[in-house]
């Protein structure tokens, strides 16, 4: 891909006026993601803010995968204030991104996920609970829960 900003400006105009398919803006998103081109991270940061502002989760989940193929594991902190931003959607794809992402480095997605979750707003702590249950290790155990009281154990 020879010109990666004019292919993002492709896909964040495709998100904008919704004019084609899917299928039609697809191959491009997917090339941009594997670009390698970091580059454009400042700019398709800037569109992912746009996004956020106006509402539009599907330009939204549109340049959350090319920054989530970019930048690797260093996009978590933006995809996951993203994904704290409610815009009325079930934010499956979006999620499905956070997760693939934080798979390919647990120990490192475990430690954004837990400065998340220790975050200064509500809307924070839960994307970074959220994001612990698929990074936290295996091998513990959780805490015994307290029985309801006037039930024995």
């Amino acid at each position: 891909m020879p010109d990666t900003r004019a292919a993002l400006t492709a896909v964040v105009r495709h998100a904008v006026d919704l004019e084609d398919d899917y299928d039609d803006v697809e191959p491009v998103v997917t090339a941009l993601a594997a670009s390698g081109d970091t580059s454009l991270v400042p700019h398709v940061r800037e569109a992912l803010d746009r996004f956020l502002d106006a509402g539009n989760f599907y330009g939204r989940d549109l340049v959350a995968t090319v920054l989530a193929g970019i930048d690797g594991v260093a996009a978590l902190p933006v995809l996951l204030r993203a994904s704290a931003r409610d815009l009325g959607d079930d934010q499956d794809g979006l999620q499905t991104e956070i997760i693939e992402l934080m798979l390919t480095d647990r120990v490192a997605s475990r430690r954004v996920a837990q400065e998340f979750a220790a975050g200064a707003t509500p809307e924070l702590r839960r994307v970074g609970r959220w994001a612990l249950g698929f990074v936290a290790p295996r091998d513990v155990e959780p805490p015994d829960r307290p029985e309801p009281i006037g039930q024995p154990r």
